[in-house]
């Protein structure tokens, strides 16, 4: 529909469909080109993390040199190794996400740059939030997450060392305000235009629904295992209930361990909390209020992932220096998490590459999500295996008995099947489901074209390009329609 295809072409990411336009121009539809940029822009960002953390850690958390490159190499290592990271790499599409994170990270450096030394100019920061911003939304945290960095690392907890910055603070809030004012007036609503999404999610369950969110990401995280291409959450229903508090206490004791671990002034403690803080601002565009179509999906870890890699070389930064005499031990440990991270990350693209395996992977574990089984379809009719392909459309029919889409798919594959009554049935629900569905009536016309039933054919064909007025290609099938109607009566 053309709703539909105005969210594809989605209007607020003009910098992620000129990298695909380029890539166009080089390499056509060849996906490798496309893979290579999207493997291109998650080391320049591995690169920025490491500068970051570098910088960070020059604001009295660490004494030596060398221990600042260990933490600043091992915060960048995790990052760039995390199984948790692959969607937004491998999925071409998702290059969103990465090429936001890489113009969010370059304007929180420029952003240190100009307070650190007041001589050294602001508009570089603003100029990467707004790329940042017309990439992917989610860049809409950098000026909380620039405010954090001022008051702890370069003001040092100081409320007057912000006042001296207002106006590169006031730079990039100004860059948001405008940003939003345009979402609003331009594309219509500052939240993402998710079409059917009010049927599953409201503001309020989508809030107490993400604290349990929160905590399958830090689970991820840490254990990343039972990943999936395709989560699916449903809207908890009592907010109260023992899964919901669970969750709910997690999310609240990991932010207050940090906060406690900065008041108290311990090593690290402003470093850890920072990490804890960044991980939730930079996580709050897709787990707040808003609703989204998905309430989960992995690739809104690849910004916030700044934070638990922060975390993690925090925790090593610490044993380090803190166990000197036993460096090597630490530093083994270290090596054996860093390769278990990439053998999961290896096997994670593996899985990529074997769209059947993925799919299936992704049923197992959500055995009620109709995507998986539709996707599975899909592939299944790509190697035109279509007894295969019919029984995953009917589980998606089982599952979506609501939704037209559904037995229209199912009417194409058993009319690929040769078996005309059922795909007619199917069709025929699809109609009842959307009457206005063009697709639909068309299929069932082109089905009693071919069983000489001229007279209903016509009557289809009518329907659809009534509906789709500017099909050239429908408006040839009616007129050929009409000749047989008017040659031949209709055979019952």
């Amino acid at each position: 529909t053309d709703k539909n295809l105005a969210f594809r072409n989605d209007p607020s990411r003009p910098v992620v469909y000129l990298t695909f336009a380029l890539n166009y121009s080089a390499d056509g539809l060849d996906p490798a080109g496309y893979h290579w940029v999207n493997l291109a822009l998650h080391m320049a960002t591995v690169v920025l993390i490491f500068l970051l953390a570098f910088r960070l850690t020059g604001f009295g958390q660490f004494e030596r040199e060398t221990h600042r490159l260990f933490f600043a190499a091992v915060a960048a290592a995790f990052f760039a190794l995390h199984p948790v990271q692959t969607e937004a790499v491998t999925y071409t599409s998702h290059r969103s996400d990465s090429l936001s994170a890489l113009f969010y990270f370059a304007a929180l450096l420029f952003f240190i740059n100009s307070i650190e030394d007041e001589s050294k100019p602001v508009w570089p920061a603003g100029f990467c939030f707004v790329i940042a911003l017309f990439s992917k939304q989610i860049a809409a945290t950098l000026p909380a997450t620039a405010l954090i960095v001022d008051y702890l690392f370069v003001s040092k907890g100081n409320k007057g060392g912000l006042k001296r910055h207002w106006k590169q603070h006031l730079t990039l809030w100004a860059i948001l305000v405008a940003y939003l004012l345009f979402r609003r007036f331009y594309i219509g609503q500052i939240g993402d235009p998710g079409f059917g999404t009010e049927k599953t999610w409201t503001h309020l369950n989508y809030a107490w629904t993400q604290p349990l969110v929160i905590v399958k990401y830090l689970k991820l995280l840490a254990m990343p295992v039972n990943q999936c291409i395709d989560h699916y959450i449903l809207p908890l229903k009592n907010p109260l209930s023992a899964e919901s508090l669970y969750s709910i206490s997690i999310f609240l004791g990991t932010a207050l361990s940090g906060w406690i671990l900065h008041r108290r002034d311990v090593p690290f403690g402003r470093l850890m909390f920072f990490s804890v803080i960044c991980f939730y601002i930079c996580l709050s565009p897709t787990s707040s209020v808003l609703p989204i179509d998905d309430a989960m999906a992995e690739r809104r870890m690849y910004l916030p992932g700044l934070g638990w890699s922060l975390f993690l070389a925090g925790i090593y930064g610490a044993m380090m220096i803190k166990l000197a005499g036993s460096k090597k031990f630490i530093a083994a440990i270290l090596a054996v998490h860093l390769l278990l991270l990439g053998a999961a990350t290896w096997g994670r693209n593996n899985l990529y590459r074997a769209p059947e395996q993925m799919w299936k992977n992704a049923i197992q574990l959500y055995p009620q999500n109709p995507r998986p089984y539709e996707n599975l379809a899909v592939h299944y009719w790509s190697v035109q295996d279509f007894a295969q392909c019919a029984l995953n459309f009917e589980k998606v029919a089982e599952l979506k008995p609501d939704q037209a889409s559904s037995f229209n798919n199912l009417g194409t594959i058993y009319d690929r099947m040769g078996d005309m009554d059922r795909a007619a049935d199917s069709y025929r629900r699809s109609i009842a489901l959307d009457s206005e569905s063009s697709l639909s009536h068309r299929n069932l016309a082109k089905l009693y074209f071919r069983q000489k039933k001229f007279t209903e054919s016509l009557a289809g064909f009518e329907k659809a390009s009534s509906l789709n007025p500017n099909d050239d290609t429908l408006k040839s099938e009616l007129e050929t329609a009409r000749q047989a109607a008017v040659r031949k009566p209709t055979t019952r």
